[in-house]
């Protein structure tokens, strides 16, 4: 299990992912002989623990409120995807092309860019001489936004149960 925070925003009132979520660096030597099932993302996200909280530049981190904390498996329908996203980025890695990876060849698996934009952050990639970036496997805003409307769901589907399971003068004895 990973553990992950992500800030949110509001917009229209209404609870939205404020940036995509950063998974785990890319290993482009390696990523390339990975299955999907034995790659470096599958590995460490498969089962995330998100722990979402509202952005407020004017509170320290301490007296951030957090909103959302969920246990997060991919749905099957979203595994397919996310495996054909992981499947376009690694294609590009073994076909030399690394260098041109882009977060617009996917829907919700991305491959963005981490690090300066300096020498320093250039990569190595196998079937190429051309370095490539750095970049990460991260989450794509609108599917987080999936993640946070399913959350809230949830969250309003237990406080509807609670409350029509509430008796008075009902006690824990």
């Amino acid at each position: 299990m990973e553990l992950k925070t992500s800030p949110l925003k509001v917009v229209k009132s209404k609870l939205a992912s404020k940036e995509r979520l950063v998974l785990n660096i890319i290993d482009y030597i390696s990523e390339a002989s990975k299955t999907f099932e034995t790659s470096s993302f599958w590995r460490k996200n498969r089962l995330l623990l998100l722990l979402f909280y509202l952005h407020d530049s004017s509170k320290m981190d301490i007296d951030l409120l957090f909103k959302i904390c969920r246990l997060w498996e991919y749905p099957e329908a979203d595994l397919k995807i996310i495996r054909d996203d992981w499947s376009k980025i690694v294609t590009k890695i073994r076909n030399g092309q690394a260098h041109l990876l882009s977060e617009a060849d996917t829907l919700y698996l991305a491959a963005c860019t981490k690090g300066a934009t300096a020498a320093s952050s250039m990569r190595s990639q196998p079937y190429s001489p051309d370095p490539a970036k750095q970049r990460a496997f991260s989450l794509k805003s609108k599917y987080l936004n999936f993640i946070i409307d399913d959350s809230l769901k949830i969250q309003s589907e237990l406080a509807v149960k609670s409350a029509g399971a509430y008796r008075v003068n009902q006690t824990f004895e």
